[in-house]
């Protein structure tokens, strides 16, 4: 299973280093971009990684712990939600920072799937409002952009 580690600093990159195992694509290569903010001397970066004991892409969560931090729910509360969207969207998670979940969905869903969705993030992670100006705009991103954001504070 291939999922995007964000690493917001060098710190979190350490942190799942310890956690997961970094598996060679058989054309030999690791995709990995590296980024340096100058401003706030931070190491920010993408790294595709690969999870051999990962069967579906919400097995991750529980390879690296995520959760039990702020108010993020434990990783097997998050793992059921994730199972519960991929049943009813097809959402599968792609990216995973310190705080944050990312999934992508297959299609763009109409707008009143959009809006059921945009309604269970919010009642699950409240938080991920923040992320956008408002509702309204958040059911169009989750249509436009075929993906939807977890963030906890």
């Amino acid at each position: 299973m291939k999922v995007k580690m964000k690493f917001d600093s060098v710190f979190m990159l350490h942190f799942f280093l310890k956690h997961i195992e970094i598996k060679q694509e058989p054309d030999g290569t690791i995709s990995y971009t590296y980024n340096h903010d100058y401003l706030s001397n931070d190491h920010l970066g993408y790294l595709d990684v690969s999870f051999p004991d990962a069967e579906k892409s919400w097995d991750v969560l529980e390879i690296v712990s995520f959760g039990n931090f702020n108010d993020c729910p434990a990783a097997d509360v998050i793992v059921e939600q994730s199972k519960l969207w991929y049943e009813k969207y097809g959402a599968e998670i792609v990216e995973i920072s310190h705080d944050t979940i990312k999934y992508s969905l297959p299609d763009s869903p109409d707008l009143k799937k959009a809006s059921e969705l945009k309604e269970e993030i919010i009642l699950f992670a409240p938080e991920s409002i923040s992320l956008f100006n408002s509702e309204t705009d958040m059911t169009e991103e989750i249509i436009k952009e075929k993906c939807f954001y977890l963030w906890w504070d």
